[in-house]
């Protein structure tokens, strides 16, 4: 190799510092795309009361949201591949946070599930762009960041939802507060990205080509969609179990959703340190056996003690799975937005689906022998974890 290539790669090479900057503007760009969907989560009640929805149109007005998002992840690769992760990133910020207003300015269902369309394609980018983002910078730093990424999500969530709540407690109109939010997101978000890295080079890494055969990102992606499909099933129907299945009131219903929430944003803040310690596989290992002991535990005790003390073990299995998944898909795919963009698609999948077979078991036998499904796929969950593995000569095992 000449010298001027190794002093040209010495510069081109990010420092410490920048890569430290560069992680703390993921985990920015994380944390305020969390707030922006939570805070018209919050504010769907009024939502539907404006456009006179009943619960099948909301129902068929969020699937709009799920196809405009997956659509939008299946062009991720392109769209990386021929402007860069960053620049793209950049456009979904503007995107979404543009068009999440829209949203309280629906005069009917028909323009709400347009609305949802055009904000679902802006996550869905927004989303994939962010965790190759994410992907590069652990390998920059050699540091298994993404846990720690999606907990900053989850944290966003949370504040993003509190203020719905108090802004809807003020009688602040959804328009209002979206606008507000909206701008601040995006202000953010932009001044974030100015630290974003560049993506992986062209040859970097060579021998890519023999390890982006599908079957790995099938793996990974069912391997996702047993976890996605617990988040989302105690997401739909933990408060309700515990409301109607064990007469607990709309208030300790309420709690117990909380507390898997809460759990869930532990175990991600906690994951990157388990992660480099025990490594991914047995990580997901035991994240999987511990969503099958809490699922378990919240199903056959009736203490009320016991039953949260599941909840939390249930929130912190599922926590790692994700953003886990995310890291092995970039690994494994032709290119990083490629395998995440085909990961985050199934991950979707199982987010979207899992409640409804929930409810479909539910009428047929009981809430309480249909939440039986999630302790089952915390096991498969398990026994899949192996999936995850690095290629050989990769740091993170």
């Amino acid at each position: 190799m000449r010298v001027a290539d190794l002093v040209g790669d010495a510069v081109q090479r990010p420092t410490d510092a920048s890569v430290q900057r560069s992680a703390l503007a993921v985990g920015v760009s994380f944390a305020v795309n969390g707030a922006l969907v939570a805070t018209w989560i919050s504010r769907l009640p009024a939502i539907k009361h404006d456009v006179g929805a009943d619960p099948s149109g909301l129902g068929l007005a969020l699937l709009c949201l799920a196809a405009g998002s997956m659509a939008a992840m299946t062009l991720c690769p392109r769209l990386v591949r021929r402007w860069g992760s960053r620049a793209v990133c950049r456009v979904a910020m503007v995107w979404t946070s543009v068009s999440v207003p829209l949203l309280a300015l629906a005069p009917n269902v028909a323009g709400l599930a347009l609305a949802f369309a055009v904000v679902g394609a802006g996550l869905g980018v927004w989303d994939v762009t962010m965790n190759v983002q994410g992907h590069r910078v652990e390998q920059l730093s050699r540091r298994a960041f993404m846990p720690r990424f999606h907990a900053a999500w989850s944290g966003g969530a949370l504040t993003g939802a509190g203020i719905g709540a108090l802004c809807a407690h003020a009688q602040v109109p959804p328009d209002r507060q979206f606008r507000v939010v909206a701008v601040t997101v995006l202000c953010m978000s932009l001044t974030a990205s100015l630290a974003f890295v560049e993506d992986e080079p062209n040859g970097e890494r060579p021998e890519r080509a023999s390890r982006s055969f599908n079957h790995w990102l099938l793996l990974i992606g069912i391997l996702t969609m047993c976890s996605t499909l617990g988040e989302g099933a105690a997401s739909d129907w933990l408060a309700i179990f515990l409301v109607d299945e064990r007469q607990h009131s709309q208030a300790l219903g309420a709690a117990g959703f909380t507390v898997f929430a809460l759990a869930m944003v532990v175990g991600r803040s906690a994951g990157t340190n388990i992660v480099e310690r025990v490594g991914r596989v047995t990580a997901l290992r035991t994240a999987g056996l511990l969503t099958a002991v809490g699922v378990a535990l919240s199903l056959t005790v009736p203490a009320d003690p016991a039953t949260f003390v599941g909840i939390a073990l249930w929130g912190l299995g599922v926590a790692l799975v994700f953003p886990t998944a995310m890291s092995a898909a970039a690994e494994r795919g032709e290119t990083p937005a490629g395998g995440i963009a085909a990961v985050a698609t199934l991950g979707c999948t199982g987010f979207l689906v899992g409640p409804p077979i929930i409810g479909f078991l539910a009428a047929s036998f009981s809430l309480e022998r249909a939440l039986w499904v999630v302790a089952l796929l915390g096991v498969a969950t398990s026994v899949l974890a192996s999936f995850v593995r690095p290629p050989s000569g990769d740091v993170r095992r």
